[in-house]
């Protein structure tokens, strides 16, 4: 058939005319030949081009003829206006591709699914391809026939490996809640894709959320109202908590879910009422909003309220964390246990605690200062009052004290110049700050 130059310069010409049907037949045993053929190359790992040019599917019309040399001579100057032979080629041997049934793309789908794009109806709607193609990039599901799009074993597998592929799916699919639930657990931006009806049922948007959390952020305003809803979303992701509506970013209940599931939520908590919520800065004022916060992460307490900064729990939590967050502490509660627990962090909160003029009988704590010079002896150096008669009085006691002095060297050698009169003859002092050098 490919052999006659008439065949080949019809069929291309009917093919190019849109409102023509083109069909090919082929013998069970033809088709079985060729996908034998083209099974044998794939076996041997060659490309699906090479093993359907090894199976004769590519067509070579130059090589055609006719019986009569007018009617040659007339195709070959038609064809020459109309591309030329390698566009008479390639018309034909899709054609041809296209007539290709499924099994003949099964060696090669699963490493190649891209090929479903430009297979024939039959191909995309051969089951065993379709799912190869979907199981490797669920938005080919766009390419398998009409019935397959209404597969339901084929759709499941499409949205559970990408669920926008919902999108491709039967309208009867899209109003499955079983799929849609699948495809939203995969990717929450499914969810516009489904029926309307699920979309505006409450039970299966609560249901969704606890898929998907995020998936809050595609419902409807009604529902980003719902409490049940949303206290299901922030359950399953704090930051949910930015999709909610007004109301329940001010509600306490809500909050607090958000901020257990993750600190970082307290961004989206709003306590405040009307125009206030226009206002730039916003603080938080509940306590065990705030207790949860910052046992999860010091930072949170930038967002609490000066009374917040004042309670000694609180505090103490943040800077068993980040030692010098005791900036944020009212001065009020730094204390002995405080400080100790901050300088044990980092050393660095001694030199806070100077600044915020912290009582000096604890900047100057004995177990405090050695907490800090056994990791950094310039915390000798820390200037504990603005008055410098005090200041060293503080200074010259502590730097005659062995244990903090031997600490200090063993730290460092340098230290060691900063050590009393007396304990700069001391033996044992004198061997440590030695073996530092």
């Amino acid at each position: 058939l490919y052999c006659r130059l008439w065949c080949v310069y019809e069929v291309a010409s009917a093919l190019r005319e849109a409102d023509v049907a083109v069909n090919a037949s082929m013998s069970g045993e033809h088709i079985q030949a060729m996908a034998a053929k083209v099974r044998r190359f794939a076996s041997h790992g060659y490309s699906f081009d090479e093993s359907v040019h090894a199976a004769n599917i590519r067509a070579d019309t130059i090589k055609a003829s006719c019986s009569n040399s007018n009617d040659e001579n007339m195709i070959i100057a038609a064809v020459r206006q109309r591309g030329g032979f390698d566009d008479l080629d390639r018309v034909i041997t899709k054609f041809r591709l296209d007539m290709l049934p499924g099994e003949v793309y099964v060696p090669f789908i699963q490493q190649n699914p891209e090929l479903l794009a430009n297979a024939g109806k039959l191909a995309k709607a051969h089951r065993e391809v379709a799912m190869a193609a979907v199981q490797q990039n669920g938005l080919n599901l766009k390419d398998v026939s009409a019935e397959l799009k209404a597969d339901k074993e084929i759709v499941l597998a499409a949205v559970q490996h990408n669920g926008l592929a919902l999108m491709h799916a039967s309208e009867d699919l899209t109003a499955d809640k079983g799929i849609v639930l699948a495809a939203v657990a995969q990717n929450m931006a499914a969810l516009p894709h489904a029926s309307a009806d699920l979309r505006k049922n409450r039970e299966m948007l609560l249901a969704a959320v606890r898929q998907n959390a995020w998936s809050l952020s595609v419902v409807s305003e009604e529902f980003k109202a719902d409490r049940e809803i949303v206290l299901a979303a922030v359950q399953q992701c704090g930051q949910a908590l930015r999709h909610a509506s007004e109301k329940l970013q001010a509600d306490r209940e809500i909050v607090l879910a958000a901020v257990q599931q993750d600190w970082s939520a307290l961004d989206w908590a709003d306590f405040r009422e009307g125009d206030f919520r226009d206002l730039q800065d916003k603080v938080i004022d509940d306590r065990e909003i705030m207790l949860t916060a910052v046992q999860q992460n010091w930072r949170a307490v930038e967002q609490a309220s000066g009374a917040l900064k004042a309670d000694r729990a609180i505090m103490l939590a943040v800077v068993q964390q980040c030692g010098v967050a005791l900036q944020y502490a009212s001065v009020d509660i730094i204390d002995r246990e405080v400080l100790l627990a901050a300088v044990r962090q980092d050393w660095r909160a001694l030199q806070v605690a100077g600044q915020q003029d912290v009582p000096l009988d604890v900047q100057a704590d004995r177990e405090i200062v050695l907490a800090a010079v056994q990791q950094d002896w310039s915390a000798l150096q820390v200037r504990r009052s603005q008055l410098a008669e005090i200041d060293e009085m503080i200074s010259s006691s502590l730097k005659a004290d062995k244990t903090i002095m031997l600490a200090a060297v063993r730290q460092s050698h340098q230290a060691f110049d900063h050590a009393s009169a007396d304990l700069k003859v001391d033996r044992e002092i004198v061997l440590a700050a030695v073996q530092g050098l």
